[in-house]
């Protein structure tokens, strides 16, 4: 009698998917100031290790040591988590903070986590400037002068004070 054996086999040809990002991403934060990050996916398995991660800044700059445990089954089709990698920006601007995971069989997938623009303390480069007359009932105006590039478009507020004390009913 022969006994016949018979392998199936079945090429892992898909990306991971990717879920989202492990925490919620701020919407603004301070130049300087560090901040992590790190994804959620899922992979069609089965997922035995081997998974790595790169998460891109937007700055130029990057984490590649970002690794992924692999669950105690490695059938399930749990969603799976990246480690954190910490980051903080030099320059004031508005940054994509992008993910590649790269499954044990090769394949990748590229996202993108979110965005957060990146702030720095305005410092003034030329004053505001008044004009107008000085006394009850008269239109006076404000220029805005000129101010360091903080990251995005500067919203200006007036208030307007006698004597060190707001004007009751003075708009801008």
């Amino acid at each position: 009698m022969t006994e016949y054996g018979i392998s199936l086999r079945r090429a892992d040809t898909t990306a991971p998917v990717l879920v989202g990002p492990l925490t919620t991403l701020p919407a603004n934060i301070l130049v300087e100031t560090t901040f992590a990050a790190g994804a959620l996916f899922t992979d069609n398995g089965p997922t035995l290790g081997g998974t790595t991660s790169m998460i891109g800044w937007g700055d130029g700059s990057s984490s590649s040591d970002v690794t992924t445990v692999a669950p105690a089954d490695p059938f399930t089709a749990a969603t799976l988590e990246t480690s954190t990698a910490q980051h903080a920006y030099s320059t004031p601007g508005t940054y994509a903070i992008t993910v590649d995971v790269h499954d044990a069989a090769g394949n990748i997938r590229h996202g993108t986590l979110g965005s957060l623009r990146a702030w720095d303390v305005p410092s003034n480069l030329d004053a505001p400037r008044f004009t107008g007359a000085m006394r009850r009932g008269s239109l006076v105006t404000c220029q805005n002068g000129q101010w360091s590039e903080v990251g995005g478009a500067v919203l200006f507020g007036y208030r307007w004070r006698r004597n060190g004390i707001v004007i009751a009913g003075a708009v801008a």
